[in-house]
């Protein structure tokens, strides 16, 4: 803990050395503009999916130790653990893209904003499925390897929660984009809904199917999540998130140099 504590510390302090190195003199001498009845208005929403999103990690475990059902429970969680990895260009890639998006949205430039969630949609369903099929051919084996034989049962519900991680990769960095550009309401109204849809099919498939049935909920509140939101997103914003054959070409180009020179273009 207190090794932690002075990790944490220290990736803080280098952080705001970090951030005031880099900080335009531009910025220490503009005079702020505040928003607030926006930001207030923001909040609930973007609470509710903070909340939404834990309750997504944990609704699996819980249901199953509810029913006592332990070693399931720690099969499920291996799983888990596992099928994050899937995601994990979400996440890198929404650092770099996000501000992007609300710049983009900001001056307009809808073919531009378009055209970076195509990148970015393409390269994070590419991770998804290449690592998709080497978990389908090589996962078994190499939990037994890693983990011992007694987490052999984790390889079914990891390839569960795979098959809805690839929906949720089929739309790329969509949920970022939504919190961006202000469609943080329409987020966590799907969001609460597909958390309900995880509750309700764990509860009832956690005790005949154990870590498959509560694999096969969070799956298909993963699927119930992505293909309803990539559908508001391609008809109410007109913004494509699913993969095209324009996006497979423009990925072949640099992401890198499509991102600087765009920002360079002022």
């Amino acid at each position: 803990m207190l090794l932690h504590l002075v990790a944490a510390l220290l990736a803080f302090m280098i952080g705001i050395a970090l951030f005031f190195r880099v900080l335009p003199k531009e910025a220490r001498v503009t005079a702020p503009e505040y928003a607030d009845r926006r930001w207030i208005t923001a909040i609930v929403p973007f609470s509710i999916i903070a909340g939404i999103q834990i309750v997504n990690s944990q609704a699996a475990i819980s249901v199953l130790g509810f029913y006592g059902l332990d070693t399931e429970a720690g099969l499920f969680r291996l799983a888990q653990q596992i099928s994050l990895i899937a995601v994990f260009p979400i996440t890198a890639l929404s650092l770099v893209v996000a501000p992007l998006f609300a710049k983009a949205h900001a001056q307009g430039e809808k073919e531009w904003l378009q055209e970076l969630m195509q990148v970015c949609t393409t390269v994070i369903f590419a991770f998804g499925l290449l690592f998709f099929v080497v978990s389908v051919l090589l996962a078994e084996p190499l939990i037994r390897l890693v983990f011992g034989e007694d987490f052999e049962g984790s390889y079914t519900p990891l390839i569960i929660l795979l098959i809805g991680q690839l929906f949720n990769c089929f739309t790329g960095a969509l949920y970022p984009l939504l919190k961006m550009i202000g469609e943080e309401k329409a987020f966590a109204w799907v969001a609460g809904i597909g958390a309900a849809i995880n509750v309700v099919f764990a509860m009832g498939l956690a005790t005949p199917y154990g870590a498959n049935g509560v694999a096969v909920a969070t799956a298909a509140s993963l699927t119930f999540v992505s293909i309803v939101l990539g559908v508001y997103s391609l008809r109410a914003l007109n913004i494509n998130p699913f993969p095209t054959k324009k996006g497979w070409r423009n990925t072949w180009r640099s992401a890198k140099e499509l991102m600087v020179a765009r920002l360079n273009k002022e």
